[in-house]
This record gives C-alpha cells, structure tokens and sequence, in this order.
C-alpha cells in the first residue's frame, strides 16, 4: 500500500512539478528576464562612485559581498535550466524518488542572503546621508 501511494505522489509531484513553468515561467532564460542583474549592478555602482560611497568600507565591502551573490545566482540558474528543477534518484529495489533540485535549494537560500545584503547595503547608504539617483540640492541658509 505504501508503495503504490509513494508512486502515486511521486507521479503527481512530477505533473505539478512540470506545470509550474508555464503558470509562473521559469525566469531563467534571458526573454524572460525583465532586468539584467549585471547591467544594473554596473549602473548602481556608477552612481555609488559619483555619490562617494565606494570609499566608505561598509558601502565597498557590502557591495562586494552582493557582487558574489549575483555571480552565485547566474551560475545556478544557468544549471537549473540545463538539469530541470526536479531531479530523481534511485534507491533500493530501484524505486525513483523525485525531489526538488539541490541547485533550486541553493539558489532560494542565496536569494535571500542577496535580499538581506541589499538591505545592509540600503541601511548604509541611508547612514551615510543619502540615496542613490538623488540630485544634489543646495542647502538654503
């Protein structure tokens, strides 16, 4: 009984698991993408450099840091997309079980280490008296 019910679930995981690009899309091919992560980072870090930023340690080390995290999420979707989100592995008696992809664990992990590192970066431009894009307004004595 068990067996039958872990092929079922098995099956049906798959199916749902093979819906899902094409409710959500799967976000990892370049037509899909609504932003360049590189590009924008170029730009982001050409107005840091005219604000002055890139001199304060926080602002150059953070930046680094989610530099790192953005070359990490570029390489694991490019696996993603080449091995599929669901991978199977064989087990005893050469029963398949399906799981989720290790490269997708690491990529949701990573992603939010990247949203908490643009935020650490956020609160440092905020502590250093500013924001980025801003033009600099002349003060009224």
């Amino acid at each position: 009984y068990h067996d039958r019910l872990r092929e079922v679930f098995s099956e049906r995981f798959l199916e749902d698991a093979g819906k899902l690009p094409e409710v959500y899309g799967t976000g990892m091919k370049k037509e899909n993408k609504s932003i360049d992560l590189k590009k924008s980072l170029d730009n982001f870090k050409k107005d840091a450099e005219r604000q002055g930023y890139v001199d304060n340690f926080l602002f150059a080390s953070t930046l680094k840091r989610l530099e790192t995290q953005i070359d990490i999420l570029t390489s694991l979707e490019k696996k993603i997309e080449e091995d599929g989100v669901v991978c199977t592995k064989e087990y005893v008696k050469g029963r398949e079980n399906m799981y989720v992809s290790p490269a997708v664990t690491t990529y949701n992990k990573t992603c939010q280490q990247a949203n908490n590192t643009t935020q650490a970066l956020i609160k440092v431009i905020v502590s250093l008296g500013g924001a980025l894009h801003e033009e600099d307004e002349d003060d009224e004595l």
